[in-house]
């Protein structure tokens, strides 16, 4: 069983807060918001209940950067990422998640053991916020550092603590400086400033920078049931959203 210590109280309220459900096996806050210390990142015990294989080693519970990958992935994201991405870059960040994640099996585990990559991936890119969790805990994932190249200013990375990490991670490079190097100053006002309006259409979806005054508007960032953005109308949509949203980025 792991020797990772129990979390505290307050940390366990807030993962199961924030999870909608008590976790499943043991695991470690390793990336908090400084304002709140509330849990951004938690590391994951590669098993649950003791013998059910985890092959998802970091997992992303910030609600902000939560709903701003979901936005990122509606346009359209992993799909361009797939093609975008150096395949052996990618393959190379699998590997070393991989690894990483079967140090932490005990010796002379004998049963089921987790398998896969970044959030159980073999290959290529499937969930954004199994790499962003990967990327800031020091992963340096490939496909996060092209989604922030390819959408400037798309995530709120500003006031992340990152670290420790608990016994068998402590190779881990915090990625402070990184974090905040990737951060443009003033994203995160022009996006309170700027209201995005999605309304479903039978033939893709309209996308409106209004002002503050549409947010909460027949648009519900933390869900996205209602108004839920179509592929093909994002697409069409995000030079507006880039300009408008993003105070021209």
């Amino acid at each position: 069983m792991t020797s990772w210590p129990e979390p505290a109280p307050a940390d366990a309220e807030a993962v199961a807060r924030l999870l909608a459900r008590e976790p499943e096996g043991p695991y470690a806050v390793v990336v908090r918001r400084a304002d709140s210390g509330l849990p951004a990142v938690i590391a994951c015990w590669p098993f649950m209940g003791g013998v059910t294989p985890m092959p998802t080693l970091f997992w992303l519970l910030d609600p902000t950067l939560a709903r701003e990958v979901s936005v990122v992935e509606s346009a359209g994201a992993v799909r361009q990422a797939r093609s975008a991405v150096d395949g052996a870059a990618l393959a190379e960040a699998h590997r070393r998640y991989a690894s990483l994640r079967d140090s932490l099996v005990p010796s002379g585990h004998g049963g089921a053991r987790p398998s896969g990559g970044i959030g159980g991936t073999r290959q290529g890119v499937k969930c954004l916020h199994a790499h962003m969790a990967w990327h800031l805990v020091g992963g340096g994932d490939p496909v996060i550092a092209w989604a922030l190249e390819t959408f400037p200013g798309a995530f709120s990375l500003a006031g992340l603590d990152v670290g420790p990490f608990p016994r068998g991670l402590e190779s881990l490079q915090p990625l402070r400086g990184g974090i905040e190097a990737s951060w443009k100053p003033g994203s995160a006002e022009r996006r309170e400033i700027a209201g995005l309006r999605c309304e479903q259409r039978g033939q893709g979806a309209s996308l409106g920078v209004q002002g503050k005054e549409l947010l909460g508007e027949g648009f519900d960032l933390g869900t996205m049931e209602g108004a839920r953005f179509v592929e093909a109308g994002v697409a069409q949509a995000l030079p507006l959203l880039h300009q408008d949203l993003l105070g021209g980025s």
